[in-house]
């Protein structure tokens, strides 16, 4: 949440703006995981992940990523 990367090496941006939370403290974020652990689910359908190959199955963006 404090760097933009997942722990499987995907980048959260530009959607996660995890910009904002890069200078949080642990306790800050263990206060803030606490308060979304507790809230209730929200019932939705999530589409897929889709290869770069793939057609999406939904409504998307595109993102580009300057190099």
């Amino acid at each position: 949440m404090r760097t933009g990367v997942r722990p499987d090496g995907r980048q959260l941006a530009p959607v996660m703006p995890w910009h904002a939370y890069g200078n949080m403290t642990d306790q800050d974020a263990q206060a803030l995981a606490s308060y979304i652990k507790a809230m209730k689910p929200m019932k939705n359908k999530v589409p897929p992940l889709s290869g770069p190959t793939e057609k999406a199955p939904g409504p998307y963006m595109t993102v580009v990523v300057p190099q």
